[in-house]
């Protein structure tokens, strides 16, 4: 049961991110929106991705006889478990790249480009 203290607590401890995020610069700012945009892309295909693969291991586990319903389920699954899994790492790939390129343009030295 939540008490009034943890209603508490969990308030100020919004209120304190939100209050570190209100004094950030702009540019910061930015940069902290694209971090929460990564991750939060990231454990939303863990989470669906995963959730498939529990429907898919219990389908594979079920004692139960196969009915079409269950066949149409697991299609489902394995369709939902493919492509948010490969969407995840096709997102950490692309903006690995775009990072490592964005890292390599500050380090260019301009008179190695004569």
């Amino acid at each position: 049961m939540v008490t009034w203290v943890e209603c508490l607590q969990g308030g100020a401890a919004i209120a304190t991110v939100v209050y570190g995020y209100v004094r950030l610069s702009h540019k910061r700012r930015a940069e902290v929106k694209a971090i929460a945009y990564r991750w939060g892309s990231y454990i939303g295909c863990a989470v669906i991705g995963g959730a498939s693969i529990i429907e898919i291991y219990k389908f594979g586990t079920s004692a139960d006889p196969i009915t079409r319903r269950d066949v149409l389920w697991l299609l489902l699954n394995l369709w939902n478990a493919i492509a948010y899994i490969g969407c995840g790492i096709a997102l950490a790939a692309i903006w690995h790249r775009m990072d490592k390129r964005k890292a390599d343009e500050l380090t260019d030295d301009p008179e190695d480009k004569r």
